[in-house]
């Protein structure tokens, strides 16, 4: 939770998710308020919504950064020490949909506008990869990033793109990046504690996660 390695609790756990959601609501209120009174709309997911948030001003960027880590704390506290754990573990699991989306170039396959059943994005996906994924997999795939926000389901069994998935086509710079984490970094970063293992302590630059074949093949 915020600020836990600095300092300890002084509230207990009640008492501190009734502060949090006092302070919460305060600077909820606060941009709020700033964005109506210039006529802004807040960050959405919906295919036609904002990428990010409009509001530029120094106050303005502090209180929403307040917020984030604020909203963050209530949750953790509400999960509760044993879900936490769980849901950091299941984490890892989220990044295989995104790398999945920028492998297999879904966000060109599903259309600007409309949606797609999930056995033509498969035959979508083929025409653009020459990879063939059974429309079943392609589902449970598909629905894991639906649930991390990335596109939308409108009906059972179809797929659009919302504002996130939109941004894989309009932003190259964020596509890239995106794609260099999940695509090129995902196998070495998962391997890290086993060059741990391998080479304690080296600093050379073959002994590491990303640099070295042994780390795959020979069983560390």
């Amino acid at each position: 939770m915020g600020g836990s390695l600095t300092k300890p609790a002084t509230e207990s756990s009640v008492d501190r998710m009734t502060t949090l959601s006092k302070d919460i609501e305060e600077k909820t209120r606060y941009l709020t308020d700033a964005l109506r009174s210039k006529g802004l709309d807040a960050p959405s997911y919906k295919a036609n919504g904002l990428s990010d948030f409009p509001l530029t001003e120094v106050e303005a960027v502090r209180t929403r950064q307040e917020l984030v880590a604020l909203t963050k704390e209530l949750h953790d506290l509400v999960l509760g020490p044993r879900e936490t754990l769980k849901n950091m573990a299941w984490e890892s699991i989220s990044y295989i949909p995104l790398q999945a989306i920028c492998e297999f170039k879904i966000a060109e396959a599903v259309p600007l506008t409309g949606s797609i059943s999930y056995e033509e994005l498969a035959i979508k996906v083929h025409d653009l990869t020459g990879t063939t994924i059974l429309p079943s997999d392609l589902r449970r795939l598909m629905r894991l990033a639906i649930a991390n926000n990335i596109f939308q389901e409108p009906k059972i069994g179809s797929v659009a793109h919302n504002r996130a998935s939109l941004l894989l086509l309009e932003d190259e710079s964020l596509a890239s990046w995106t794609a260099f984490y999940t695509m090129d970094l995902l196998a070495p970063i998962s391997q890290t504690v086993a060059a741990m293992k391998a080479w304690p302590g080296s600093q050379e630059t073959n002994e590491t996660a990303s640099t070295s074949p042994a780390i795959f093949y020979d069983g560390h």
